[in-house]
């Protein structure tokens, strides 16, 4: 995930909480919608100068790239979180398991004592 690394401002792949997750997907949504902003004038006829092809497809290729961006962050999100929550429910699972062993040798030993 050093892809994440590279792209995020608040989101950090090795500590993913929501609050870096929705801060850096306003940035990428805020700045997709200034580029698309820019590139509807080019075709509303507001802009005199239209921009070359290759500016144009720049243009769109960031867009791109920031919706990439977006579907990478929330796919890491998720799968940490699904991650942390089975490892949770692991712990407790073991936790509970290991209080029913002592409560089962704790009854043995009080049955053998009487």
């Amino acid at each position: 995930m050093n892809y994440l690394n590279a792209r995020t401002n608040s989101y950090n792949p090795k500590n993913p909480e929501s609050t870096g997750l929705a801060n850096d997907i306003t940035d990428k949504v805020n700045q997709s919608s200034a580029i698309l902003s820019l590139m509807q004038n080019e075709f509303t006829g507001e802009n005199e100068d239209r921009s070359t092809d290759e500016i144009i497809f720049n243009a769109l290729q960031s867009v791109y790239l920031e919706l990439l961006d977006i579907k990478n962050m929330v796919n890491h999100y998720h799968d940490s979180h699904k991650r942390l929550m089975t490892a949770q429910t692991n712990e407790e699972a073991n936790y509970a398991l290991s209080k029913n062993e002592q409560s089962d040798r704790h009854k043995k030993s009080y049955e053998a004592d009487t």
